[in-house]
């Protein structure tokens, strides 16, 4: 469980909790999403601050990953900026 002061209860407190989330879906694959967890987070902002992180168009990945989230197979990774996610094709960034 995240804390209170955590970025991802943040966004959830935003995104009124997990009922918005719930009803998100990829839209690259078209299933469920669920919040990231601190690993992915912290393996992509690793990636990121090494200038290795591109999103699907291909650009580099600038911003600071606080939050995002995954489609169900954990495939795709979608930032949350300023507590709303970015659900455009080409931010999504792969995982697999």
């Amino acid at each position: 469980m995240a804390s209170p002061d955590s970025p991802i209860s943040a966004g959830q407190r935003a995104l009124g909790g997990g009922d918005v989330i719930a009803l998100l879906e990829c839209p690259l694959t078209r299933q469920p999403l669920e919040w990231a967890s601190d690993a992915v987070l912290r393996r992509l902002e690793s990636l990121r601050t090494q200038g290795r992180l591109l999103d699907r168009s291909g650009a580099p990945v600038s911003a600071e990953l606080l939050a995002g989230l995954v489609n169900r197979d954990g495939t795709v990774f979608y930032p949350v900026s300023n507590g709303l996610p970015v659900l455009l094709r080409e931010r999504a960034v792969a995982l697999a």
